[in-house]
């Protein structure tokens, strides 16, 4: 288990926890893909920051996460006597990870269902959503991606205007975060501000495993609390280390004594 907290005014701070943390087996995974991430964490200054994000496909359920944290995950699990410093600057010091460093999304999980799992500080919260929907509409547009034929498609999903490339010779209506919904594979997707976007780097259609879901002791909210909670830490991080859920959503408690600052960084999902 790992809490990394990046304020993004001044220092990093970074608390690890040398464990790991079992994982129950959903599904077996029939596609990997290694994507690209990057994201603008200061819109004032425009600092960018990007990771590797892999894509889990199963048979009827997908898991989106970053790749940087299942290395770290896989090195805990796999070392006998590991090296938690080391660990942490082998894959982190090069860079500022982005807020969804610890957040995981499970599309048809449970079925019908959209599941989002992160980490606020130091407490792990999840919350379900009904499956979104996105009215793609393909235009005539190609181009070629990671060896594959691909087609462009756009639309405008909570608040923001994306377009993506998908590869109809990969028959599978999945993509990074919360995007589905085309008939094949997308391997491209960046928003009109180009504040983010998900390149693929790799697509490896072998079976490597299974999809798991760690057995954090979750606390349940929903989506908007979670993300106006996210928002407020990102925004005032010394103001609300401190913060607690009620059963019906996540109440943000802010220190005395702190002035409060502007929000720099833009989150992806700007309304409904």
């Amino acid at each position: 288990m790992w809490t990394l907290h990046v304020p993004y005014y001044g220092a990093q701070y970074l608390y690890l926890d040398d464990r790991y943390v079992p994982s129950d087996s959903l599904c077996a995974i029939n596609l990997q893909v290694i994507y690209h991430y990057s994201s603008v964490i200061d819109t004032i200054e425009k600092t960018k920051t990007g990771e590797r994000m892999q894509l889990e496909v199963g048979r009827n359920l997908s898991k989106f996460s970053s790749y940087e944290r299942f290395m770290m995950d896989s090195l805990l699990k796999y070392s006998p006597h590991p090296n938690v410093a080391e660990i942490a600057v082998s894959v982190l010091s090069r860079k500022r990870v982005s807020p969804e460093f610890f957040e995981t999304v499970y599309l048809n999980y449970p079925t019908g269902q959209l599941t989002v799992s992160g980490r606020l500080v130091a407490a792990d919260f999840i919350y379900e959503e009904p499956m979104p929907v996105f009215n793609w509409t393909i235009t005539d547009t190609t181009g070629v991606w990671c060896g594959y034929t691909t087609i462009k498609a756009v639309c405008h999903f909570r608040g923001r205007d994306y377009e993506a490339w998908f590869a109809p010779d990969i028959p599978v209506s999945r993509g990074p975060w919360k995007f589905y919904g085309l008939p094949g594979l997308i391997l491209i997707v960046k928003d009109s501000e180009g504040l983010f976007s998900y390149e693929a780097l790799t697509v490896n259609n072998h079976n490597t495993g299974f999809i798991g879901k760690p057995r954090y002791a979750y606390s349940e909210t929903d989506r908007d609390a979670y993300v106006k909670a996210k928002k407020n830490i990102i925004a005032n991080y010394p103001l609300y280390q401190k913060y607690y859920n009620n059963g019906t959503g996540i109440i943000v408690s802010p220190r005395p004594g702190y002035k409060a600052k502007s929000m720099r960084y833009d989150l992806i999902e700007k309304g409904d």
